[in-house]
């Protein structure tokens, strides 16, 4: 998607945007889209049309807490953050049986034995290491390897009907999925806020 299209549809309003974990791991940079999709909404509300709403859901929440948890360890501060999160309009979402299902049904078509699930599981940890799965004659099935967080964020957005916002290229967060990266979310906000009130 171009920031073009995306300003377009954001233009419109009713757009929910679901932020991928390495969305937010750059605080000054969220916080800056963040105050930018503030700014849009007062335009949005003045002309009567809907929100873009901002959520995360618990799945990526968990491993933002987890990397602020190892940052300011016995200084972490629940409060604080969730008062940020607040602040910035964003709501954390369960992960719950309508999420699980969605991606329990996403992963079943994209790998439909478990010898192609197995793979995949095998060729994503190969790839976590920076080895070309094709190229690496390496041991074992893939049934050992663990699932990446990825497919469930993916799962969760496309059940809520949202636009992940991920620099992720992974294929883990592949198929039926909207998703648009954090340059051309900036250069779509830039381009609305260009533009007469």
């Amino acid at each position: 998607m171009t920031a073009d299209e995306l300003a377009a549809r954001l233009r419109e309003g009713a757009v929910t945007l679901a932020f991928d974990t390495n969305a937010v791991y750059r605080d000054r940079r969220l916080n800056a889209l963040c105050d930018r999709i503030a700014w849009h909404n007062l335009r949005l509300a003045a002309e009567g049309r809907a929100p873009v709403r901002l959520v995360i859901s618990a799945v990526a929440y968990t491993e933002k807490l987890f990397d602020l948890k190892q940052r300011w360890r016995a200084t972490f501060n629940l409060d604080v953050i969730l008062d940020g999160l607040r602040s910035k309009g964003i709501e954390v979402q369960p992960f719950d049986a309508r999420h699980a299902l969605e991606t329990a049904a996403r992963l079943g078509e994209r790998y439909p034995s478990d010898a192609a699930w197995q793979r995949a599981k095998r060729d994503r940890c190969l790839q976590c290491l920076g080895l070309p799965p094709s190229a690496v004659q390496a041991p074992g099935t893939g049934r050992t390897c663990g699932a990446t967080v990825d497919w469930h964020i993916g799962g969760h957005a496309r059940a809520e009907g949202c636009m992940l916002v991920t620099d992720d290229t992974d294929p883990e967060l592949g198929g039926l999925l909207d998703r648009v990266g954090l340059d051309t979310l900036d250069a779509a906000l830039c381009r609305l806020s260009d533009e007469p009130a």
